[in-house]
């Protein structure tokens, strides 16, 4: 797992630059390709092994991008009313949180 992360994020530098004044994660693809390394390595359980990509957006409080992966309904059950979260933080593409559950509107666990 460590490896294929380490690989993404040179990918990341060598995209965006490795410049003080460019950001490491300057957008959501650029997320959602490093999000899918850690996730693609991630153990998954009955439910999760079915989950796919479903959005990413930008927290300007956190100054991190979330990725939201959710069931994929074209696969048969068991399903989920929850999704996993992985959060990076734009200026270093550092994972800084990965949650698995509901999000209130707020952003805050449910």
């Amino acid at each position: 797992m460590r490896k294929n992360i380490i690989v993404v994020l040179c990918l990341v530098l060598l995209l965006t630059g490795c410049n003080n004044s460019s950001v490491a994660v300057p957008n959501k693809k650029t997320a959602k390709a490093v999000a899918q390394a850690v996730f693609d390595e991630m153990e998954k359980d009955e439910v999760t092994k079915n989950f796919v990509f479903d959005e990413v957006f930008y927290d300007e409080e956190k100054e991190a991008w979330v990725v939201v992966y959710w069931n994929d309904f074209s696969k048969p059950g068991p399903y989920s009313t929850g999704a996993i979260y992985i959060t990076i933080r734009k200026e270093d593409a550092q994972v800084i949180n990965i949650f698995y559950g509901e999000l209130m509107p707020d952003g805050s666990p449910a």
